[in-house]
């Protein structure tokens, strides 16, 4: 069975439009339920949080070496 080339480039042309417009139709869904700006407030959340636990365990570590030096007295 050979096949028609035209079929082979409207298939592909059908493929990539399908693609480009679940694209915009994600981007659509994405925009009217805000989770872009979720998913970014998310990350400010992560990366605040990070830094809380690097001083919290800079602290811990500081109140060990005081206590342990009281200790040593």
């Amino acid at each position: 069975m050979e096949e028609n080339p035209n079929f082979v480039v409207v298939a592909f042309l059908v493929f990539l439009f399908s693609i480009v417009v679940f694209l915009i139709c994600r981007e659509i869904v994405c925009w009217y339920w805000k989770i872009n700006k979720r998913i970014s407030k998310q990350e400010e959340m992560i990366e605040k949080l990070n830094v809380l636990t690097e001083r919290i365990g800079e602290a811990v570590t500081e109140l060990k070496r005081i206590t342990g030096a009281n200790r040593q007295e």
